[in-house]
């Protein structure tokens, strides 16, 4: 056997020399492959950094242009920063001008409303100086039409009464207006029988109506109405006084009509109508409507200010509708009482009664510290055959009642006296004197609400200046027909 790794001695040199380069062929390829290896992971790294160069480049190239952006919005924004303090400064100029303009116009409403107050007072002070002398005015003339006249002097005086009636209703109706916007008036709401109230009024103006050739027509109401009677009087009464004023010719009516829980009460007429452009206006002061009044006076343009005024103390709307040529509907509605928590009171025109007796004989003591007053109440009462006596203070009330010869059956006293206590005490010092108390009566050009309560509860009735007989008359046999003759 041939020693190891010697030829063997059966084979070809040739197929060894081919085995062995197959070998050395199979570790190149080997080697290769382990070159190639690293050749491609070495290019690879190669293509990963030029990627990245690009990407660099291109975020430096987005960066420039998202700066070159952000610099041109923050150059925008601080533009724009620059117009808004620019606007902030003028809004704070428009706020500094709106609030000295508010100052302005608060201080313009502080003076008007105090020289509003200044008027209100001015004339609740000089109302009592204004009214005296055209209460002993006409207080004097009502006596002279009570005596025998001739004709001609009959003429002249009822012209004088016309005359002093038309300023008793001007001045009037500033003295209202002038309460009315002082605030002094307050609404009484109670339970009002709604039929009473308005056959009332029916039966004071259907008289006034057919005097001037109008037909006047009524429909009653039977509810219950909730509301002070007599502010919602005036509204009417305002409303029936220009249907008959303005209506030459036609009908005037006065209805009402329920509506849910309210009575809208009205009053039409056919008379010219009032023009679309007015209607917004007539509520003003000084403000009418054009047509001429059939009796050609000339008004002040005050009462529907006045309607409007009293409509809003007692809440209770008021509606106008009209038509040239056609005429003219004035309403206001007012709630209806379901369930009356008391009976609901009559209604009596202005609260007075009917006069249903003669004077003749009555003893009556006057008391007001103006002499002319005093005076013209005995001229009118004398004429009635009263037995009068008059006193101008507390102290010769006192002693006209000591020195009376007869009994003092009525007390009729001014509520503000110039000397000594007001009305109301002064009738309660003479009550003192008397062996049997009197009924008594106030007069006043005072119409606020605190002195009727005040009033009220002593039991003492209020007449208004200037006085008018009627009221006088009818008040006085009211006195009497109550029977007030009671023991002190």
């Amino acid at each position: 056997m041939p020693p190891a790794g010697s030829p063997h001695p059966l084979s070809d040199p040739t197929e060894d020399r081919f085995a062995a380069l197959e070998r050395e062929n199979a570790r190149l390829r080997k080697i290769n492959d382990v070159l190639m290896d690293r050749v491609e992971r070495s290019m690879d790294m190669q293509g990963s950094a030029f990627s990245l160069f690009q990407t660099s480049v291109t975020l430096g190239q987005v960066l420039r242009e998202r700066t070159t952006q952000l610099s041109k919005a923050m150059n925008a924004l601080a533009a724009t920063n620059r117009e808004l303090k620019t606007l902030n400064e003028q809004l704070e100029q428009e706020n500094a001008d709106r609030r000295a303009a508010e100052a302005a116009m608060r201080e313009a409403k502080d003076e008007a409303e105090r020289a509003n107050l200044s008027k209100t007072k001015f004339l609740a002070a000089i109302s009592h100086d204004l009214l005296q002398p055209l209460n002993a005015a006409r207080l004097f003339v009502s006596a002279l039409l009570e005596s025998r006249l001739s004709p001609r002097n009959r003429r002249l005086v009822n012209s004088s009464a016309s005359a002093l009636e038309a300023v008793d209703g001007l001045l009037n109706t500033l003295l209202e207006m002038s309460r009315l916007d002082a605030g002094t008036i307050a609404a009484d709401i109670r339970a009002v029988d709604g039929r009473a109230l308005l056959t009332a009024l029916a039966a004071e103006y259907e008289g006034l109506a057919r005097a001037r050739g109008l037909e006047f027509r009524h429909v009653p109401a039977g509810v219950t109405l909730e509301t002070d009677p007599q502010l919602l009087s005036r509204i009417i009464r305002n409303f029936l006084s220009n249907a008959i004023r303005y209506t030459p010719s036609g009908r005037v009516l006065l209805g009402c009509r329920r509506r849910g829980g309210l009575v809208r009460i009205g009053v039409w007429d056919s008379g010219p109508g009032i023009p679309e452009d007015k209607l917004t206006v007539i509520f003003e002061e000084f403000q009418q409507a054009g047509q001429p009044a059939a009796d050609g006076k000339k008004g002040l343009g005050l009462g529907l200010a006045i309607v409007h005024r009293i409509a809003g103390i007692l809440d209770h709307p008021v509606h106008v509708r009209s038509r040239v040529g056609e005429g003219t509907l004035f309403a206001v509605d007012v709630p209806v009482m379901a369930r009356p928590a008391m009976a609901a009171e009559p209604f009596r025109p202005g609260g007075m009664p009917l006069p249903v007796a003669g004077l003749a004989g009555l003893g009556v003591l006057v008391i007001d510290d103006d002499p002319r007053i005093t005076a013209a109440m005995e001229t009118l009462l004398d004429a009635w055959d009263c037995r009068v006596l008059t006193a101008t203070s507390m102290a010769e009330a006192a002693r006209q009642v000591r020195g009376a010869a007869g009994t003092v059956d009525v007390i009729i006293a001014d509520y503000h006296l110039a000397e000594g206590p007001i009305g109301v005490e002064a009738i309660d010092s003479i009550q003192a004197l008397l062996p049997v108390r009197a009924p008594a009566m106030l007069i006043t050009g005072d119409r606020s609400t605190g002195l009727r309560e005040e009033a009220g509860r002593r039991g003492y009735p209020v007449l208004n200046k200037p006085v008018k007989p009627a009221p006088l008359r009818a008040m006085l046999t009211h006195l009497l027909s109550t029977g007030s003759r009671k023991s002190a």
